[in-house]
């Protein structure tokens, strides 16, 4: 008989919950003691909601004429890698005080794109890591802009505190959230138009199907070290690698560093089987 394999993962829940209830994991400004011990953190009304609102009208008009389309592989992504506008806001200057606690104020984007949730795709997002589908150093964050009100009723991010401790787990897709501590519960911040939710990209996150509301829309930023060979332009500081890989990692499924890797072989063996 064989015997059964078991995991135990144990964290400070007392410490992690105490910070929740407090409410620590927001304010006006970024503790980044926070942010690295919980792996995530909202800054308030960072952004003034006329600017967003201006943003959302953008998208909507581009969307509605089908400039801009869904991808086909993730249900709520919209790639606007095209569009300087929705990556200028990133150098707007009510962000220069967050960059400067980042990497040294050496702060490189990697790629920028929408997240949107309505009634039309109003899907769930399985459990995952976005540190799983990135490059690069282990110290990367997701940047998401508030473009709408985003709560669980129209599917806002939920993310497990602290889990980013955990670090890269070697795979991608849906996480097994059973193996977490039992006492350890997602948290899912209440978001105004012209908030910040930065998260760490190790966190483990999800959201709900949307169920009612306004559309959930979120403008999304890579943040990387500005010296990575990943960084595409700076937001802050330098950005002179002298190694420099030229992609964009929203289009991962077209462009691999790999021969022949697991996914591949996998989707190799899906499509035979499709046949």
């Amino acid at each position: 008989m064989i015997a059964q394999i078991e995991m135990k993962i144990s964290a400070p829940i007392a410490k992690i919950k105490s910070s929740i209830d407090l409410g620590l994991f927001e304010g006006d400004r970024l503790n980044k003691l926070v942010l690295d011990d919980l792996g995530f953190f909202v800054v308030k009304g960072l952004i003034k909601s006329e600017r967003c609102k201006e943003l959302a009208s953008l998208y909507a008009n581009l969307y509605t004429s089908k400039s801009l389309v869904r991808s086909p592989r993730h249900s709520t992504e919209v790639k606007v890698d095209s569009n300087q506008e929705f990556e200028d806001v990133f150098r707007d200057e009510s962000f220069t005080t967050l960059w400067n606690k980042l990497f040294n104020g050496n702060v490189g984007l990697s790629f920028v794109r929408l997240l949107s949730k309505s009634a039309d795709s109003p899907s769930a997002v399985i459990l995952h890591q976005d540190i799983s589908y990135q490059y690069g150093d282990n110290e990367q964050y997701s940047l998401f802009l508030a473009l709408s009100e985003c709560h669980n009723l129209n599917g806002g991010l939920s993310l497990y505190p602290g889990t980013h401790k955990l670090g890269y787990l070697g795979d991608a897709g849906e996480l097994e959230s059973s193996v977490l501590p039992n006492d350890l519960t997602a948290v899912c911040p209440e978001l105004n138009v012209g908030d910040v939710l930065l998260m760490n990209s190790n966190t483990w996150h999800f959201s709900q199907a949307y169920s009612q509301g306004h559309e959930r829309l979120m403008l999304e930023a890579h943040i990387i070290d500005g010296l990575s060979p990943y960084a595409k332009n700076a937001l802050s500081g330098s950005c002179n690698s002298e190694w420099k890989v030229e992609m964009n990692p929203v289009n991962r499924e077209e462009v691999s560093f790999f021969k022949n890797s697991r996914s591949q072989r996998i989707k190799q063996l899906q499509s035979e089987l499709d046949k």
